[in-house]
């Protein structure tokens, strides 16, 4: 299985999330990613043999249990030379870094391949676009980073397709 832990953007932030990717096609021209595949990427694993699920929800509970709750504000748009247009937060919090920390370092201690560059917040928003683009501000778009989510990728003749395997909430800030 081909896995990931992510974060969903809330309903509530998809009308704002079509306007920039709209804007950014518009500059990069590209492909726009369908809404139910729009997530913030926490870990990437990559394949994982299905015998491994058990052992990374449990892991996944620990890390979102000793994890708080916050908010990201993304608020820059712009595009990589590899085809990617995206959103990302220009500050983003501690309590997201302190995230993927926690994470990266349960799944390299229980055996999972880590990524080793640095991690750098972005929802993708477009794929295949024409050309870079250097970032730039927009308005702000509150996110609440709320939860861990467990995600199965599958790639079959219609694209790609994500399910949620698990999600765990995390602590609400004190």
């Amino acid at each position: 299985m081909r896995l990931f832990f992510a974060c969903w953007p809330p309903a509530s932030a998809l009308p704002a999330l079509h306007h920039h990717t709209e804007r950014l096609r518009s500059h990069l021209g590209g492909r726009p990613v369908p809404r139910v595949r729009l997530h913030l990427t926490l870990a990437f694993l990559g394949e994982i043999d299905e015998a491994r699920l058990a052992e990374l929800c449990e892991l996944a509970a620990v890390v979102a249990s000793a994890s708080t709750a916050g908010l990201l504000q993304f608020d820059s748009v712009g595009g990589w030379d590899n085809g990617i247009g995206w959103l990302a937060p220009s500050a983003p919090p501690a309590g997201l870094a302190e995230l993927v920390e926690r994470l990266n370092a349960a799944l390299a201690a229980a055996g999972f391949v880590v990524e080793r560059r640095r991690y750098r917040p972005h929802l993708t928003l477009l794929r295949a676009a024409r050309q870079a683009w250097r970032p730039h501000p927009v308005a702000p778009l509150a996110w609440p980073l709320d939860h861990l989510a467990l995600v199965a990728s599958t790639l079959d003749a219609r694209g790609t397709s994500y399910q949620e395997l698990a999600r765990w909430p995390l602590s609400a800030p004190q």
